[in-house]
């Protein structure tokens, strides 16, 4: 659990390099450590080191590991929703990132109602074009979602969140991240109350810093490879 301390604190050092070489400011970007597939134990090490923005993939993961949460840890959903898992996310996550259905956003907002909640949400973009991944594909879509979703009254919509294709190659995982910009500024322009830009991961946040993200997710690089599938 030592190491993850250390990972942790390189992870901050390369955000803020990463900030500064973009010409920004480090508290412009919030660093999420992604606990999925590691032991609460690993998370609490990094919450022992000041870290207090936590991701999760699955939902029931989630709830067999974060049982009795410290009050101050923001832990958010990032993984795909199934419908037929989203009355188990009001409670447990503050925030949703990976929305991409109107179904799924009723009934995330009729649950949150019944519990007398708000429930933070990103819309989820494929920005990459893969088959493979999930997220809705073309601003047309978007802005439908966006109106379904500004029309129900216990989600808040915060912003975007999308993947970077895995090719590893800088120039089509920053074009994906350039899209997903383009969009989030179009928002704004509209006059949506966005303030999330959720994009890069281990092994392209700085990348994404440079492209404008508020919020990066970082697993390995804190955690290491994965405990258990």
């Amino acid at each position: 659990m030592e190491q993850v301390k250390v990972n942790l604190n390189i992870v901050r050092n390369g955000l803020k390099e990463a900030c500064h070489k973009a010409g920004r400011s480090s508290d412009e970007v919030r660093l999420m450590a992604v606990s999925k597939n590691h032991p609460l134990e690993a998370a609490m090490a990094a919450y022992e080191e000041g870290q207090r923005l936590f991701g999760e993939n699955r939902v029931q993961e989630a709830l067999d590991k974060f049982t009795n949460p410290p009050g101050d840890l923001e832990l958010h959903m990032i993984g795909h929703l199934q419908s037929k898992k989203a009355s188990k996310v009001p409670g447990l996550f503050s925030a949703i990132q990976s929305l991409d259905k109107i179904k799924t956003a009723t009934l995330l907002d009729k649950k949150a109602t019944d519990l007398g909640l708000q429930l933070n949400v990103l819309i989820e973009m494929n920005t990459s074009g893969e088959a493979s991944k999930n997220g809705l594909e073309g601003e047309d879509n978007l802005w439908k979602l966006v109106e379904h979703v500004n029309g129900l009254s216990s989600l808040h919509l915060k912003g975007l969140m999308t993947l970077a294709p895995f090719v590893g190659e800088e120039v089509p995982i920053r074009r994906s991240f350039a899209a997903l910009y383009d969009m989030y500024q179009k928002g704004i322009a509209k006059g949506y109350d966005w303030d999330t830009l959720s994009m890069g991961m281990s092994g392209d946040y700085q990348w994404a810093i440079q492209e404008g993200s508020t919020l990066v997710r970082v697993g390995t690089a804190i955690f290491g490879h994965r405990v258990y599938a």
